[in-house]
Formats: C-alpha cells, structure tokens, sequence
C-alpha cells in the first residue's frame, strides 16, 4: 500500500508542477521541416534553438520568439571538409558560402595565421576552423619540396624526436596530429626518391599524439605504406591510396580491425587522372606506366572506395584544396556525388560530411544535430537523400543559431 501511495504521489507532484508551469519558449523554431541529422533520417519534424545550441527536435508544437515555416524544405547539418589548406579568410568565407560551414587544416604554413584563422569560428559568414599544425615529416620531404617552410618549422630528425614534434604542435594548438608518408613519384617510369618518415618514426609519432588524447591523421599514397601503416593504429589517413593492388583477406581483416578512417580526397584524384588522360606534354611511358600501375580511370577508385565502405570502414569527405586546382566551395559536392556513383547509398553518401566526420574528429560537435549540437545548418529546397543536387540549392544557412550570411566587403 505504502509503495502504491508512492506511485501515486510522484505523479500527482509532476501533473501539479508541469500543468502549472509555463510551456517553454525558444529563441527559434524551424517547423514542419524534413531533418538529416548527420545519423538519421527523421523524418518531417520541428527543431528548436536555444542561444547557439540546438534545443530539441520534436513532433511537438514548439513555441518561439521567431518561427520559420520549414514546410516543403529539408535541414542538414553544415557541410564539413575534413581536408584542406587555408591562410586567408577569404577561403573560410567561400566555403562557407555553399554550406561548408566547418573545416579542417591538415598542414598549415604559417603557425600564426592558423591562431588567426581560428578566430572565425563565431563569425556569420565564415567557416569554422580547425587545424592540425605543422605536419610531421622530413627536411626536403613531401611537402618541402615544393611549399616555403619556415627554417624553423619542426622537422623530424636526430635533433628533434617524435614527442618533441607533438609538443611543439600542441603548443601551435594543433587538434590533430598530420603525419607525411611521401617515399616519391615516378617520371618516366622511374622512381624519384623523397626522404621521408620510417614506419617506426610514424608509430612513436602516433604513440605519442595519444598520449596527448589526440588523433594521428596519416598522408599515404601507397598501397603498400596503407597496409602496414594501419598495422600501427593510426586514426585515419588523409588520402586513399592511388597505387593498383587486391587486397587480400588477411588486408581487409586489417584494415577492418585497426579502427581506421579514410579521407580519400577522391576529387584530388579524379583531376590527377584527367591529367593522365589528356595531358598531350605526357611521354607515352608515364602514360602506359600510370594505367598499369595507378587507379587509372576514376571507375577503378570508386570500385575500391566501395570495397572499403562494404568493410564498414568510415569514410570522411575532404578534398585537400588548393592541390590540383581544386576549389574550396563545390568540390566537397564534387567528392560526394563520386562516392554516390561509386554506389555508397546517399545517406550514408550524406554522412560522410556530416556525422562520420563529428564522431572521429575533434570539431565540437559540428556536423551534427542532436540536442546539445551546436545550431549549425543548412535549410535546403530540396531533398538530398533524394539527389545531392539538393545541397546546392541552398534557402538558408544557420550558423551558431543566426542567419549567417557574408557581411558586404
């Protein structure tokens, strides 16, 4: 009887108190609207925002200071591009603009202007930055080779160790560790040798970022380096590989079990093989060399990126701009509609920029929309689980809770 009383009472107490308790009133509702939250499709349904924090998503009547009639318009998460190279902020600003509304560095050149570009990340109209730092890798290694570092900038050598290198770049406010397996390129059909990173300095390398709690994104190209680098438990690579190659059982139960992600920066790709194909300066050697040896034509990247997603291997869409004229707006659209021809389903197509990259990165949430998520997003006038064309049709973009658009310059 005591136990029934109980019972009865507790909900005697929460009929008095919700029943007289005024209904709660938010700062912006979004109704009747179809949502993707980064994970799932919900279906046609309200979202509050509460400051800059997404409040609830509910079936419910939500009551707010403004209401926009989402009717007939789907929301997305801001796009996100787990792979680029910006120092002005111009490039925040233009990716940005076609709903890429979070990015991040994977090699930064100048370590003062990534503080200064990090300074956009409550800022209408720009991205949201983050960045890896200085990459880990050798004095006149990939990228030395062709980009002005400092001569101060931390090279791995004798003299500076792989803890030391974290340090420095936990101190230039790295959030992920960028490191460089680049052993070289081929020219007529020769290898042209780089210096560059041992297996056993990338596994100290990676050691120590998680000592530090912090992810290790791995550059590779080959195959091979794929395969034994995974063996080393890295987070993710920043690329695919580009080299031709089966993978056995034994790779794939390796790659499946290392907990790996991919960045595949398959657009990167795409316009290095158009310059396979009409670039008329080739020698007839390279070329014959490049289709029996790289993943020449596009088809036969798309069979392996398949192949990777059917091993339940997140992939995470970046594209590593401004390398072989890639832009920092629309190719992230360009990198989606591959994996789509590829025949990834487009909502796992749509999470690849959006929840996946939320889960494995360090971007504060950004990406997705759950209760808590940081109230940035896309209203679009379509449905892109119907047709990625949806994602360029833009009505409205929300950024930390605000219309967020480019102020005039």
């Amino acid at each position: 009887m005591k136990s029934s009383f109980k019972f009865l009472s507790f909900w005697f107490l929460v009929f008095i108190v919700t029943g007289c308790s005024e209904p709660i009133k938010y700062d912006l509702v979004i109704s009747n609207v179809h949502i993707f939250d980064g994970e799932k499709n919900l279906g046609i349904t309200n979202i509050a925002i509460a400051g800059d924090t997404v409040a609830t998503i509910s079936i419910e009547t939500l009551l707010a200071d403004s209401v926009i009639d989402g009717t007939g318009k789907f929301v997305v998460p801001g796009l996100v591009n787990a792979h680029v190279h910006m120092w002005e902020s111009e490039m925040l600003a233009t990716s940005h603009d076609v709903g890429v509304l979070t990015v991040l560095d994977l090699f930064e050149l100048s370590l003062s202007e990534e503080n200064a570009m990090r300074q956009y990340r409550d800022s209408l109209g720009y991205s949201n930055y983050y960045g890896a730092g200085p990459g880990a890798t050798v004095r006149n290694g990939h990228p030395h080779t062709y980009l002005p570092l400092s001569d101060d900038f931390p090279f791995i050598s004798d003299s500076l160790s792989a803890s030391e290198f974290v340090k420095i770049a936990v101190e230039k406010g790295a959030e992920v560790i960028k490191i460089i397996r680049e052993p070289g390129w081929y020219e007529e059909a020769k290898l042209v040798e780089l210096p560059t990173l041992s297996y056993q300095q990338i596994e100290e390398i990676i050691h120590e970022a998680n000592s530090h709690g912090l992810k290790s994104l791995v550059h590779i190209t080959k195959l091979d380096d794929a395969l034994a680098i995974a063996a080393l438990r890295p987070s993710g690579f920043a690329h695919f590989w580009e080299t031709q190659g089966e993978l056995s059982e034994e790779d794939k139960k390796l790659l499946k079990e290392s907990g790996i992600f991919f960045i595949p920066t398959l657009k990167l790709q795409q316009n290095l093989n158009m310059q396979t194909q009409y670039d008329t300066t080739m020698s007839q050697i390279q070329r014959e060399f490049d289709y029996q040896n790289y993943l020449v034509p596009d088809k036969l990247f798309e069979e392996k990126i398949y192949e990777i997603y059917e091993l339940g291997i997140p992939i995470i869409a970046g594209t590593d701009p401004p390398n072989e004229g890639v832009n920092y707006g629309s190719d992230l659209i360009e990198e989606l509609r591959i994996y789509d021809r590829a025949g990834i389903p487009l909502l796992e197509v749509l999470k690849t920029a959006t929840g996946n990259a939320t889960r494995h990165l360090p971007i504060d949430g950004n990406g997705s929309l759950k209760v808590g998520s940081p109230a940035t997003m896309l209203i679009l006038n379509g449905n892109p689980l119907e047709n990625l064309d949806a994602l360029e049709d833009i009505s409205m973009i929300i950024k930390n809770g605000h219309q967020s658009v480019r102020a005039p310059r």
